[in-house]
């Protein structure tokens, strides 16, 4: 078997719907789903969005941390977040492109699940370190549904008076 020495590592991580049930009974956990693989269980509700590259030629950090937002495509309820980490274990030059192995996809459940709908935007963060457990990034995953201008505008316009 040939060994793979990649040149740099590409992640990512899209927000999903992933169903829990298991013959009745909810049991959000982890899973790994294999890359290109069809499954009913799982639905997109965004695109990835790219949080590090770590490219090998170059010293690199063994922390990673990332705070973004992420904008909703498909109404749903946001129960997941993908992972993704592409593996570029070669670069062509003379074609411009990049020879790249997918790790298996990661689905990490979230704290609390979302009801989300298109044009919702949902705010990311996280941290962990290179080669640390699951459960470290678990503990530290934050994700939040933000008010939208509509939403605060109709919020003051429902609100009730106060007296001077």
């Amino acid at each position: 078997m040939p060994v793979f020495i990649p040149e740099a590592v590409v992640m990512a991580v899209q927000p999903l719907q992933q169903t829990y049930d298991f013959l009745g009974y909810q049991a959000p956990i982890i899973q790994f789903t294999q890359p290109g693989v069809f499954s009913a269980d799982t639905r997109e509700l965004g695109q990835p969005a790219l949080y590090s590259v770590i490219d090998f030629c170059q010293p690199n950090d063994l922390h990673i941390s990332w705070q973004g937002s992420i904008t909703i495509e498909q109404a749903g309820t946001l129960t997941a977040l993908r992972f993704v980490t592409k593996n570029i274990l070669a670069v062509l030059m003379e074609t411009s492109s990049t020879i790249d192995w997918l790790n298996h996809y990661m689905a990490l459940p979230v704290a609390e699940p979302l009801a989300v709908k298109p044009g919702d935007v949902i705010d990311i963060s996280f941290q962990y370190r290179t080669g640390g457990s699951i459960q470290s990034l678990q503990n530290v995953l934050q994700v939040s549904l933000r008010n939208t201008v509509t939403e605060v505008i109709a919020d003051i316009v429902t609100a009730p008076a106060v007296a001077a």
